[in-house]
């Protein structure tokens, strides 16, 4: 980042909305809180998201997060609550 002349940046956590997949980018604010900030993920599909994101950002110490609808296959970029989302649907 020096060589770059970036100062501080933004972690985003890729991982999911459970508290254990934000895990790396919780370390990294940790340990260089003047270098590192980051988002988090939260399930707006969840009936508990509010819950969830208030036990994220006591546990994690993130700064911004991403509202995305984990429902599956009917996730076409709008949530059925009318928020605008990004998201993917992992098939095996």
């Amino acid at each position: 980042m020096d060589a770059a002349g970036v100062a501080r940046a933004v972690l985003i956590g890729m991982g999911g909305p459970r508290l254990e997949q934000h895990r790396y980018v919780t370390r990294c604010v940790a340990r260089w809180p003047d270098r590192f900030t980051a988002t988090g993920v939260v399930d707006i599909g969840d009936p508990g998201a509010p819950t969830r994101l208030r036990e994220l950002l006591d546990a994690t110490g993130i700064e911004g997060i991403r509202l995305t609808d984990l429902g599956g296959p009917t996730c076409r970029g709008q949530s059925s609550s009318g928020v605008s989302t990004s998201c993917s649907v992992r098939r095996s």
